[in-house]
């Protein structure tokens, strides 16, 4: 199967990507836009357990590991 330089630079570009940037990566394009960053952090604000508009240490690290909040 032939590609072109293009196909093959955004596959290259998702296969060195992390499960998390994969999930951030909207479009599949292999680049994380500031508007996927903004978008998949501020979801991750609104799942956290928060007190009077801000977040534990302990509950943001347990976030990103992907553990219990």
């Amino acid at each position: 199967m032939k590609t072109d330089s293009k196909t093959d630079a955004k596959m290259m570009a998702q296969s060195d990507m992390t499960p998390r940037m994969k999930m951030m990566d909207k479009n599949g394009d292999g680049m994380i836009s500031q508007r996927e960053w903004n978008a998949y952090h501020n979801g991750m604000w609104s799942k956290g357990k928060k007190s009077r508009g801000m977040m534990s240490a302990a509950d943001a690290d347990a976030m990103i590991s992907g553990g219990p909040n």
